[in-house]
């Protein structure tokens, strides 16, 4: 399993309390993504077999990286604050959602 788990995603965790079986929860997987992620996903050959983890790992591979402990860079950070240089902030809701965005990114860089 990569370092992105289906805990992150909660989809196994939800299959299981609903006592879904394998092949459910890859079939409810792809209804509830996103229709360009459903597409996607539709695309590798275990989206009709009957093993979550075999479907998981193929979906995983179609995203290079995911497994890269560098999640953020420098050049992310200047980004969020460039767009924000640019747009100024009209209320308290925009300059909180800078605030989160520029936090995640900064502290990721940090550690």
């Amino acid at each position: 399993m990569s370092d992105l788990s289906v805990k992150d995603l909660g989809v196994k965790d939800l299959a299981t309390d609903a006592t879904l079986t394998e092949e459910q929860t890859i079939k409810y997987a792809l209804k509830y993504a996103s229709v360009e992620d459903s597409e996607t996903w539709s695309t590798v050959p275990e989206a009709t077999g009957v093993s979550w983890d075999d479907f998981y790992n193929a979906v995983i591979a179609l995203y290079p990286g995911v497994n890269s402990p560098r999640k953020y860079t420098v050049g992310d950070l200047e980004r969020i604050t460039e767009l924000r240089a640019a747009t100024p902030m009209a209320d308290q809701d925009q300059l909180g959602a800078y605030e989160r965005e520029f936090t995640r990114v900064s502290s990721f860089l940090l550690a």
